[in-house]
């Protein structure tokens, strides 16, 4: 996508009076911004204007000084650059000093002024955005990334994002800003190179000491292939799946702080239930011995249809184990998340009593198989699929939100930002 911020006037009107038991009186200061993009090009043939009337939040803080407010306005990701500095200001005041920031909201971009009043003691402001006028390309989609089980790794400044889609392999896409992605000519994974001949699934990537691995089920058997690039093309040097006389699906790397690795994964055994084991170094073969159960179905948002607890994710933040994981059938509307904690990687893992954490969200159903990433800026995140629409499944699409720890009765709870985000594919 190829953005240019052509205009954007903003009137800001600001007040100031001083408040004393023997004299109040009011003084007034208008002050005009002309907000433009770094680089004023004209717009070529392949860009079309889009025009936002306004933007989709404006805030008022007062900062910790009774003499600096911040005036912020935001406009949607599909308004701006992907670039994070998308604007700078052009304006003179003899009592202000202003100033201007750009950084990355959930789900739009926004821009901060700050003004901080040198010879007055109170500040009000009045903000009013007259026009955006941005240019877009014409060939950024409306289309969605049809992703379901989806993963993104961030490495060496690129996003790439797998997950379940070709009926030959493991996709990819790629993203510098996460909201628009590139699907790549060739499959990360085919199965000419690997186990399996069907149901490539749940795909997961890691790049641990120089090497690239790829987590994934094929023929409802779990299984990881090399490469030197996160691009691919994975190999097996040996086609064969982790546990060879047992199907099982959704395998998840986990390398604790002291580098042992551990292997979470779905079993066929009471429906699906999740469970864990130790890791050679190698980080291709399990220790047998080490496995041990984590959760099954046990509350009754579970319960609906059928018997599942699937696509278990497992972070660690300040000595406790977050996992998330997903119950019910992934066909089911009510498909949702929910979260269990321990304080040893082999549990005993408790389910948050207010599971679930992200259900049938906004206008989502089938929500679920996510997993936790860290942004460029290092934000947690969290990506994961939900149904077409209300009355189709397919193609299950890919949406991003953040990952957010709150206090609740002396312990730490991890929820997920309501207000998630849908990417896009750049053609």
């Amino acid at each position: 996508m190829s953005v240019l911020i052509n205009q954007m006037i903003m009137k800001i009107s600001i007040f100031s009076s001083l408040a004393r038991t023997w004299q109040k009186f009011l003084f007034a200061l208008p002050v005009i911004f002309l907000y433009s993009c770094k680089d004023q090009e004209a717009p070529s043939e392949e860009t079309k204007p889009l025009v936002v009337t306004a933007p989709s939040r404006i805030y008022f803080t007062q900062q910790s000084s009774s003499r600096q407010f911040s005036v912020s306005a935001s406009v949607p990701y599909t308004a701006v650059s992907s670039d994070e500095t998308w604007c700078t200001v052009e304006a003179t005041s003899n009592s202000l000093t202003i100033s201007v920031s750009n950084y990355y909201g959930h789900s739009e971009r926004k821009a901060e002024i700050v003004l901080t009043a040198q010879d007055v003691a109170d500040v009000r402001v009045k903000f009013t955005i007259i026009k955006i006028e941005v240019f877009q390309n014409v060939n950024t989609s409306n289309a969605t990334v049809p992703f379901g089980d989806p993963f993104i790794m961030f490495y060496d400044g690129v996003y790439y994002a797998y997950g379940t889609a070709a009926a030959d392999g493991i996709e990819i896409y790629t993203s510098s800003d996460m909201l628009y992605w590139q699907k790549q000519n060739q499959l990360a994974l085919h199965k000419n190179d690997v186990y399996g001949e069907n149901w490539f699934w749940a795909p997961e990537v890691y790049h641990v000491n120089g090497t690239f691995y790829m987590y994934y089920s094929g023929d409802e058997h779990i299984c990881v292939a090399i490469a030197d690039n996160p691009l691919g093309p994975f190999r097996q040097a040996i086609k064969q799946p982790m546990i060879i006389n047992e199907q099982c699906i959704d395998n998840h790397l986990f390398i604790d702080d002291d580098g042992k690795p551990y292997m979470f994964f779905d079993r066929f055994n009471d429906g699906l239930n999740i469970w864990v084991a130790e890791l050679e170094d190698n980080l291709t073969d399990i220790k047998m011995q080490t496995m041990q159960k984590c959760i099954n179905v046990s509350q009754p948002w579970e319960e609906v249809w059928p018997r599942v607890n699937e696509g278990s994710f497992v972070i660690k933040r300040n000595g406790t184990y977050y996992m998330t994981y997903s119950a019910n059938s992934y066909e089911c509307q009510c498909y949702g998340i929910g979260v269990a904690t321990a304080t040893n990687v082999f549990g005993p893992w408790t389910k948050y009593d207010k599971n679930p954490i992200y259900q049938n969200v906004d206008e989502l159903v089938g929500i679920g198989h996510s997993a936790m990433f860290t942004d460029k800026e290092g934000n947690l995140r969290i990506v994961f699929h939900a149904h077409n629409s209300k009355t189709d499944i397919h193609p299950r699409i890919m949406h991003i939100s953040a990952v957010n720890f709150i206090q609740e009765a002396g312990k730490e709870i991890l929820t997920i930002d309501p207000d998630y985000f849908t990417p896009r594919i750049f053609k």
